[in-house]
């Protein structure tokens, strides 16, 4: 079992197919995007989770949050991250 880390996204799922070329552009190896239901500045918004997990990822992860808050002309994009222990079985 290998020590790793999980990092999240949270952002506005606007630019779907743009953030999914981002996502693959960044971490072709792979990972994962969720929709959601956000609330931000007191307002409802259809939200996207993106999950990396890996090691030693977090510049590639803050690079990649900075491209979709970008793409997405928004305010802020959140960046979460959690050390977790998992392998493939």
């Amino acid at each position: 079992m290998k020590r790793l880390k999980l990092y999240r996204i949270l952002t506005e799922n606007t630019n779907y197919d743009g953030i999914q070329s981002l996502v693959y552009l960044y971490f072709p190896e792979g990972a994962s995007i969720y929709s959601a239901n956000g609330l931000w500045n007191g307002k409802t918004e259809r939200s996207l989770i993106i999950e990396v997990q890996g090691l030693n990822i977090g510049v590639k992860v803050r690079k990649l949050a900075k491209a979709i808050k970008t793409l997405n002309k928004q305010e802020a994009v959140l960046v979460q991250w959690f050390e977790i222990h998992g392998e493939f079985v």
